[in-house]
C-alpha cells in the first residue's frame, strides 16, 4: 500500500478526470453544484497527493465520475481479507500465526523508524524485520 494514501487517491481522481476530458477548471465547477468549493490549484495539489482529501469531497467525486468511492482506496481486497483473517471464531492456524508475527514485526520496525526520525530528523538503517525468516 502506498505510505501516503493521498498519492493513490490523487492518482485515480485524474485518472478519472483524464478520462471523462475534464480540466481541472471544469472539475472544480462540477464540485461547486455539489456543495464543494476548490480551486484548479487545489485540484492539482490533490491530483498530485499533496492536499488531504476529506469524505465529503470523495463522496462528491465519486458522484460526479459515477464510481464508488472504493475505487479511491487502494488494496480493498487485501485489507478485506485480512478483517476476515480476524474475525475468524476458530483457533488460527500455524501458517496465520506467523504471518500475524511478521506483520506484527513489520509494524513493530516502522514505528521503531519513525520515532528515530522524528528523534534525529534523518533516517536511521535498521535490521530489516525479515531478516533470518524462514522462506516458504
Amino acid at each position: 500500500m502506498t505510505p501516503n494514501p493521498f498519492v493513490y487517491m490523487g492518482s485515480q481522481i485524474r485518472m478519472l478526470r483524464e478520462n471523462a476530458n475534464l480540466s481541472q477548471s471544469e472539475l472544480a465547477d462540477l464540485l461547486k453544484e455539489h456543495g464543494i468549493h476548490l480551486k484548479r490549484e487545489t485540484i492539482s495539489k490533490m491530483e498530485n497527493g499533496n492536499r488531504s482529501i476529506s469524505v465529503a469531497e470523495l463522496r462528491a467525486l465519486a458522484s460526479i465520475f459515477h464510481v464508488s468511492v472504493d475505487i479511491f482506496f487502494e488494496d480493498a481486497e487485501e485489507e478485506k481479507s485480512l478483517v476476515t483473517l480476524f474475525r475468524k471464531k476458530k483457533p488460527l492456524s500455524i501458517e496465520e500465526e506467523a504471518f500475524l508475527d511478521s506483520i506484527h514485526a513489520m509494524v513493530s520496525s516502522l514505528i521503531g523508524q519513525e520515532k528515530l526520525y522524528k528523534e534525529r530528523k534523518q533516517f536511521v538503517p535498521m535490521e530489516p524485520f525479515w531478516k533470518g525468516m524462514e522462506r516458504k
